[in-house]
């Protein structure tokens, strides 16, 4: 069974996140981990914690596709 994060409320989605890069810091799933949980914290109201996580991961990796969405995100939400 597939669970979906995106139904968990935003500060639980963040803590999830932030779990699985502390937990799993080699992981080739660490970028996309980042750039949720800088989206979660966002969308829980913790704005500017959250685009500090989407600003160091840009500047960390900047030619992802994670860094693409993150630059992306910040543009459409006016952040």
């Amino acid at each position: 069974e597939r669970v979906v994060i995106a139904k968990f409320p935003s500060f639980e989605a963040a803590k999830a996140f932030s779990d699985l890069v502390d937990q799993f810091p080699k992981s080739d799933k660490v970028l996309m981990a980042r750039l949720k949980r800088g989206m979660a914290l966002c969308e829980g109201k913790k704005t500017e914690e959250g685009v500090a996580e989407l600003r160091k991961l840009i500047k960390s990796a900047p030619s992802t596709d994670e860094a693409r969405l993150a630059r992306e995100y910040i543009k459409r939400k006016k952040l």
